[in-house]
């Protein structure tokens, strides 16, 4: 059987919910295809996560908050 493979090098990827679950999952799935991920959450720090998070940049984000979506929109450049 052939394994499915993607790359993602040079990508620059936001996962929202990306602190547990399914988007933590997909995530690292894009991580180890070579992206760049970021993800959110809603505690304030990656520390606050039972999942080690490492390897993704982390931003607290209420995605209710229409001001801080532009925020994190406007930010991705530089992370």
């Amino acid at each position: 059987m052939n394994s499915l493979r993607f790359d993602y090098a040079g990508a620059r990827v936001l996962v929202t919910g990306g602190s547990n679950g399914i988007g933590l999952g997909v995530a690292r799935a894009f991580a180890a295809a070579g992206a760049e991920v970021a993800i959110t959450g809603t505690k304030a720090s990656a520390a606050g996560y039972p999942p080690d998070l490492s390897g993704l940049a982390y931003f607290a984000l209420d995605v209710r908050d229409a001001d801080a979506v532009r925020h994190i929109i406007g930010y991705m450049p530089d992370f």
